[in-house]
């Protein structure tokens, strides 16, 4: 009995360090112009719970600045309620917003989008346009659009669904 032990402990470890390798540890959710990104909560074979906090709203394609709703509000680590839709150029300069970098590629769009940062989120603009947002740590919260219920980050996939619906997709991806 000592030596199985041993070798599954052992066994257990070695996976849990290792990631599991290349496999499955998250999922994409995509609804409309919203992105978000979920990462299982520990190792691949201890569960089947998913964090979702990688959120993406608007994308090239779907660009915030012609999207007259989107029924969320976003709460910010300095205390700021903002409507994703209501963030314009005037916005970012009255929050004296952190110039971070040009971006242009696969998840930005062949445009060059420039990225500013206010309260640790990502505000990604094209000719004083906002394109989109991104948390990193700077989003804390969502509200619904009645702003009666708060859903803080990460979400899980039942508040992701309370947020903006049932997702058009829902995909794995694998990794490390």
């Amino acid at each position: 009995m000592g030596r199985l032990t041993v070798f599954w402990a052992l066994t257990l470890m070695c996976l849990a360090q290792c990631g599991c390798g290349d496999m499955y540890v998250g999922k994409k959710y995509k609804k409309g112009p919203v992105l978000c990104v979920g990462h299982k909560t520990a190792p691949c074979f201890l569960t089947n719970k998913i964090n979702y906090d990688d959120l993406w709203l608007g994308s090239p394609n779907q660009p915030l600045k012609n999207i007259d709703s989107l029924n969320v509000f976003l709460e910010l680590k300095n205390g700021d309620i903002i409507s994703p839709t209501a963030v314009n150029w005037e916005w970012l300069e009255g929050k004296k917003a952190r110039w971070v970098a040009e971006r242009q590629g696969e998840q930005y769009g062949p445009d060059l989008l420039v990225e500013y940062e206010v309260a640790g989120c990502g505000f990604f603009i094209k000719d004083k346009d906002l394109i989109m947002i991104r948390n990193y740590p700077g989003i804390v919260a969502l509200w619904n659009g009645s702003k009666t219920k708060r859903y803080t980050l990460p979400l899980s996939y039942e508040g992701l669904v309370a947020l903006f619906g049932e997702p058009d997709e829902l995909t794995p991806f694998f990794g490390k």
